[in-house]
């Protein structure tokens, strides 16, 4: 049996669990958002007053950085809980293989790619961005 967790033939097994519409419309509305941020960015940049903006970033840093600490600690948590529990799963597929035959339907296959294609693009942008210091909430 192919594995639930590989790219190269994806199935809708392991495309249903990270599928939300709801979710999907926060991660294009965050892209929206991002967006309204970069042009105030850009308007602030292009600012000729240079201590001003000093200081907007001083009172950012005095504002936040308990919760970024706070922030920070807690993502560390969530991810090894989510390692351990993917990797959980993984285990589980492998021991399965009543999927099999649904798994094979082009149809299913036909929709898992799409919802494959639709991660792949939010990784591309979240990349994109990455690269550039930018960095989106992850939905």
């Amino acid at each position: 049996m192919s594995s639930l967790f590989t790219d190269s033939n994806p199935n809708i097994i392991d495309q249903l669990s990270g599928y939300s519409p709801e979710t999907l419309d926060k991660y294009i509305q965050s892209i929206k958002y991002q967006i309204d941020e970069q042009q105030q960015l850009n308007k602030l940049l292009k600012k000729e007053n240079y201590e001003e903006t000093i200081e907007d970033i001083k009172t950012f840093i005095e504002r936040n950085k308990s919760n970024i600490n706070h922030q920070l600690e807690d993502l560390k948590g969530k991810i090894q809980e989510l390692k351990e529990i993917v990797n959980e799963n993984h285990k589980l597929e492998q021991n399965e293989n009543r999927y099999e035959t649904l798994l094979d339907s082009d149809e299913y296959q036909e929709v898992a790619d799409n919802l494959l294609n639709i991660k792949k693009l939010k990784e591309d942008v979240t990349h994109f961005l990455s690269d550039q210091g930018i960095i989106l909430p992850r939905f």
